[in-house]
């Protein structure tokens, strides 16, 4: 008797559960309008609830020369209802048959819609055929590397760079389907192949569109499912209620759970159990805020609150669109959620020297307060210092600003303190005042730091002393993602060369916490 190895109990187990796969050798017949194919089977590449895959080959002609073509084939088979004959077609209870039926034209349908579609980043349908008792189709071989095989190989997570880019690639696929207004509704790291390009990187390409539906032009499905499926992690909360409008938004959290998955080697929490709390602790350190923004925004777990579309998306990811193809898939218009580097066309008016000239002009006019107040008018109360921030933020927050914007407003602003020094040295001056012993610390009331506002002392450029610092898009504070501002937070505090120190926390949401990060 032959031995039992752990290879061979596996599949019997395997067996036990699901309908017997079609042995190696056995032929398929795909029979269309144009012509008729004969694939053999070679092996069975994976297997579930709704079907199975195979590896199949069969001869091709170039001219008259036959060759050997790999394609997979997958098969339409229920395991729990489903039996094989002998002669490998497909037996069905009477009780199950309507069920049956149903789930096929599911099968079939996601056949067609595939057969239709062409684009590199999804897995392309030759033909679509029925035989033994059920239903066929043939896609192209695309190997056996999945993307989560692929991470577990390189050791469990993906560099940031690489996982960007696959990342955007699968983006630039579903903005193809969602502009047919179709969902796939089962991204993640098992249905996403990794092949080889032309340039020899591995390229993304989408699979299994099971559970993918199809909507009319107002959003509604244009037919219901005979299954449903959910994967804890990847599956939005909404979907566990089931969806029943065009929702590019569930693809988009699915998405942005299979980024999470690259970088980090693990599924995200189940939908339910997220919260940007849970996000930023799991994530690694030293990521580019563009990476974390793409993030935070596609896993809200609301759907109001998330991502609104691939081009949105791919906005908030920053990717660079001259490094890659999948750049082309970029909305150049898309709403921006970051204000560091904007994204968007070549503006006829200079918003560059705006916004330089808007720093000046604002530093200005804090030397012009200053020098009221230290020339005999009545002292300036916190509550006014704190309206007046506000009031310029009001003002300045309309703008985009680049890094070299950042820098160049920061020296402009010390450069006005300058000029304010030279003017109050100028100036009689009572020998009461003792700011003017204090030559090392510039005197600046406002500073646009890009991602936020400085108003208080400033040295080198940066901020350094008691202050306030008033964001206006996401970024970190200090110490760690649990220490992310959003825009609308602000930090009273103290400063060091750039650094919070210590000091209050004060969130948009109306709660505040004590800081104390230095030292």
């Amino acid at each position: 008797m032959q031995s039992l190895n752990v290879t061979n109990l596996i599949s019997l187990l395997m067996d036990t559960q699901h309908t017997a796969p079609l042995a190696a050798g056995k032929a398929i017949t795909g029979t269309n309008k144009k012509s008729q194919r004969v694939y053999l089977v070679k092996k069975v590449l994976g297997r579930g609830g709704f079907g199975i895959t195979y590896l199949a080959e069969s001869t091709i002609y170039d001219g008259n020369i036959p060759q050997q073509a790999s394609y997979t084939i997958k098969e339409f088979c229920l395991s729990d209802i489903c039996t094989r004959a002998a002669d490998g077609t497909i037996t069905v209870p009477e009780n199950k048959q309507a069920e049956y039926e149903e789930a096929k034209k599911d099968f079939l349908r996601e056949a067609e819609r595939l057969h239709q579609m062409s684009h590199e980043g999804i897995v392309p349908v030759n033909e679509v055929f029925e035989t033994n008792g059920t239903a066929y189709y043939v896609m192209q071989y695309l190997g056996e590397t999945s993307l989560k095989k692929y991470v577990k190989d390189q050791g469990g997570s993906l560099d940031e760079d690489e996982a960007r880019r696959i990342v955007a690639k699968m983006a630039a696929a579903l903005d193809y389907i969602h502009q047919k207004k179709v969902t796939h509704l089962d991204v993640k790291p098992e249905n996403v192949m990794l092949v080889p390009g032309r340039d020899g990187r591995l390229n993304p390409v989408l699979i299994d569109f099971g559970l993918a539906a199809h909507y009319k032009s107002d959003g509604s499905v244009t037919s219901r499912h005979g299954v449903t499926g959910i994967t804890d992690g990847y599956s939005p909360l909404e979907q566990y209620a089931g969806i029943e409008r065009f929702s590019p938004e569930a693809d988009i959290y699915a998405l942005g759970a299979t980024l999470f998955f690259m970088l980090t080697g693990k599924a995200p929490v189940k939908a339910a159990n997220m919260s940007m709390q849970t996000l930023y602790a799991s994530l690694p350190d030293g990521l580019q805020d563009a990476t974390v923004d793409a993030l935070r925004n596609a896993l809200q777990k609301l759907a109001e609150k998330r991502t609104k579309s691939i081009s949105a998306f791919l906005a908030d990811l920053d990717y660079d669109r001259e490094s890659d193809s999948s750049s082309d898939y970029i909305d150049p218009h898309a709403t921006r959620r970051r204000t560091s580097k904007p994204d968007l066309p070549t503006p006829s008016v200079d918003y560059k020297k705006i916004g330089l000239y808007g720093g000046i002009a604002l530093a200005v006019v804090a030397v012009v307060v200053l020098l009221v107040v230290l020339l005999g008018g009545s002292s300036k109360s916190a509550d006014d210092d704190d309206m007046y921030s506000d009031e310029q933020t009001e003002e300045v927050d309309s703008m985009t600003m680049t890094s070299d914007d950042e820098v160049e407003v920061a020296d402009s602003a010390v450069q006005v303190a300058a000029a304010d020094s030279a003017i109050a040295a100028a100036q009689p001056q009572p020998s009461t005042v003792q700011h003017a012993q204090q030559p090392a610390k510039q005197q600046a009331n406002y500073v646009n730091l890009g991602y936020a506002e400085w108003h208080g002392p400033v040295t080198n450029g940066k901020p350094d002393g008691e202050g306030t610092m008033t964001f206006h898009s996401s970024h970190l504070i200090r110490g760690g993602y649990p220490y992310r501002a959003e825009s609308g937070d602000r930090v009273a505090g103290y400063y060091s060369n750039g650094q919070l120190e210590y000091g209050t926390w004060y969130k948009s949401d109306g709660s505040s916490e004590q800081l104390m990060i230095g030292g």
